[in-house]
């Protein structure tokens, strides 16, 4: 999640429990701490670590279906979309931007991630691939 930081000693956790109020979703018990380095008004990503995988899920799905902004959690300033995002190691997360890539030069209209894997489909009616690897991208081409 990318939210601007509003203080020094802002609560972090207050913030996530605020999203998942505005998501209409009870979340349990969790960890959540920013990245990178502290600078207020800098939009940092926040990195979030459910003790529950449904409670991951259902805030994963529930920001798909409701745009909310930093201005609906109570932060005053101009309104930032809040978007939330499955954390890819750094592999997953190369193969993914290949993916990308390969879906806008071949007409693909849905690149995604869910429960870790990247997902990729060129309409509605297709079949959907899992991507694991970027040759797996290069079989593609011989369908």
């Amino acid at each position: 999640m990318g939210i601007p930081e509003v203080s020094s000693n802002e609560n972090v956790e207050g913030t996530i429990k605020e999203i998942g109020k505005k998501l209409d979703i009870h979340i349990g018990n969790f960890k959540s701490f920013r990245l990178g380095r502290s600078e207020i008004g800098k939009i940092m990503p926040i990195k979030v670590e459910f003790d529950s995988e449904q409670d991951k899920m259902s805030m994963l799905k529930a920001i798909k279906s409701k745009r909310i902004t930093t201005q609906d959690i109570g932060i005053v300033g101009q309104g930032y979309d809040i978007y939330i995002n499955q954390d890819l190691t750094e592999w997953n997360l190369q193969v993914y931007k290949a993916t990308k890539t390969y879906a806008k030069e071949n007409n693909y209209k849905f690149v995604w991630v869910q429960n870790g894997q990247i997902l990729l489909r060129k309409s509605e009616e297709d079949k959907v691939h899992v991507i694991e690897k970027e040759e797996d991208l290069h079989s593609l081409k011989n369908f």
